[in-house]
């Protein structure tokens, strides 16, 4: 965090949480790190109904801005990992809310000539799963860029547009697993495979190929996961464009003002 801190000047890295201090605790030589203090999360504004109802897709757009200004300035120095809505923070700066990112730990730092570059990433590397990119699970290595992150965000843009239709109907929002497992299952679609390799024993069991015959069988599997692509492309499709050009690198330029 004090790295990129450095390397980026402070107008640039205006949408990325500030630390202010760091040290040891004594007499436990613990690292204590601290920084601006936010008011909630997207998360949280997502999951107890604090956001603004989006009517449109200029609006929906608008709000989808505010969540990629963050990693336009991360990718000037570093590849997040975990781009999650609990990774958004709302700070109140000059009487004003601003979104903000958080939790810089297992950032790969990229080259400041080549915002393209690959890394690589071990097995080990903590992820929000629901969120992994599918580089991630290449067999012939775990080489990564900002599109791991742009993934990550398209993910979360189908999470929003689901809440959204679930708050239409005045539905309840979702609970824990069932978010996890409505996120698995569409991001399945758009990988072609399932994902079993979930972080906490990664390896263990590989992924498995969804088949799109001309049956009926996949269809039924991930009917609920299809219905709400579906529901994305009919009241937000320029979200929905978003999301689907979203891992060739392509959605953080459209988002730009």
């Amino acid at each position: 965090m004090e790295r990129i801190q450095q390397s980026l000047p402070e107008m640039e890295r205006k949408h990325l949480i500030e630390m202010i201090d760091a040290g040891i605790t004594t007499p436990y030589g613990e690292r204590i790190i601290i920084m601006e203090m936010g008011v909630d999360s997207f998360h949280d504004r997502l999951y107890d109904r604090l956001a603004i109802q989006y009517d449109s897709d200029e609006h929906m757009a608008n709000a989808i801005r505010g969540l990629a200004r963050p990693l336009v300035e991360f990718h000037n120095i570093a590849i997040h990992m975990d781009v999650n809505p609990r990774n958004y923070l709302y700070v109140e700066k000059d009487g004003h809310l601003v979104v903000k990112l958080i939790d810089f730990e297992g950032a790969k730092l990229v080259s400041t000539s080549n915002k393209n570059e690959c890394v690589m990433i071990g097995e080990e590397h903590a992820l929000s799963p629901e969120y992994t990119g599918p580089e991630y699970y290449d067999e012939q290595g775990q080489a990564i860029s900002t599109k791991f992150d742009i993934w990550s965000m398209g993910i979360i843009l189908i999470e929003i547009a689901f809440d959204q239709f679930r708050a239409e109907k005045r539905e309840t929002p979702l609970s824990e697993d069932e978010r996890k497992s409505m996120l698995f299952a569409i991001g399945n679609l758009f990988l072609g495979f399932t994902r079993n390799r979930l972080g906490t024993q990664p390896g263990i069991f590989k992924e498995t190929q969804i088949v799109y015959s001309a049956g009926t069988e996949w269809i039924e599997q991930h009917k609920s996961a299809i219905e709400t692509v579906l529901q994305l492309w009919m009241k937000y499709p320029r979200t929905a464009l978003l999301v689907t050009v979203g891992n060739d690198g392509k959605m953080m330029d459209q988002l730009k003002d």
